[in-house]
């Protein structure tokens, strides 16, 4: 297999990659619109039942609404592989014989 044969995969491999992140920055956008969307209707709520600041209100459960997930999956995400893991005592690799 010589160098030239590659050229092929090496060129899909990085389209798949730029598709991927591409698709990952869209997903990242509609998940800010919708924690804003959120966000407006609980400020809404918020201002009509407990009076409070409909402007405070938004950016604070907009702020919450995206940070908190976004945080909860990076944090599961750069988890060791060991952590990871430990709930999944049930699945067995098969090169381990179990």
């Amino acid at each position: 297999m010589g160098r030239d044969s590659l050229g092929g995969t090496r060129r899909d491999m990085r389209r798949a990659i730029r598709r991927i992140g591409l698709l990952e920055m869209v997903m990242l956008g509609m998940a800010m619109v919708l924690s804003m969307v959120a966000g407006a209707l609980i400020a809404f709520l918020l201002e009509r039942t407990a009076g409070l600041s409909f402007r405070v209100s938004w950016i604070v459960c907009s702020v919450v609404l995206f940070a908190v997930p976004a945080f909860l999956q990076l944090r599961e995400t750069s988890a060791p592989a060991g952590r990871a893991r430990a709930g999944n005592d049930h699945v067995s690799d098969e090169n381990d014989g179990g």
